[in-house]
């Protein structure tokens, strides 16, 4: 017995075949990419923005680079929406990152299950940093970059 994905099925299976979203098959793959250069400790529950989504955008992948940023600090990376009607996700793409151990890169694809992975924006979201517990280092740089499929 052989099992198939949904588009896997649509595209070779099905008689006749169905039409697979283009960003689920042969999308091209984008980038969201921004930096900030501290000056300042992140307060708690204080908001980073770093970057747009477009609407339509299907996310696959999102990456953190941070230097140690103290004695103290954990953030969450996920979106807000523009438009108050729709649910944002401040920890969708990463959660409880501790950025006060160690320099460090993280990934979405390293964390278990992240809700982020493969969400499709329903309109258009700034990329966001939270501190879920504040920073004590007052300067360093901070990257992200959200990769996201829209076709």
């Amino acid at each position: 017995m052989s099992l198939y994905g949904s588009n896997y099925t649509k595209a070779f299976i099905n008689v006749p075949s169905e039409k697979v979203d283009v960003s689920h098959q042969y999308g091209r793959v984008r980038v969201s990419y921004d930096e900030i250069d501290l000056s300042s400790v992140i307060a708690l529950n204080e908001k980073v923005y770093l970057g747009r989504l477009p609407k339509g955008a299907k996310v696959m992948e999102a990456i953190l680079a941070f230097p140690d940023l103290g004695a103290t600090g954990v953030v969450d990376l996920g979106y807000e929406y523009d438009d108050a009607s729709l649910t944002s996700d401040q920890n969708a793409f990463l959660s409880a990152v501790d950025v006060a151990t160690a320099a460090d890169t993280v990934k979405m694809s390293d964390q278990n299950n992240m809700d982020g992975f493969g969400v499709e924006m329903q309109g258009e979201a700034s990329v966001i940093l939270t501190a879920t517990t504040a920073t004590t280092a007052t300067s360093g740089k901070i990257k992200v970059a959200v990769h996201y499929v829209v076709d």
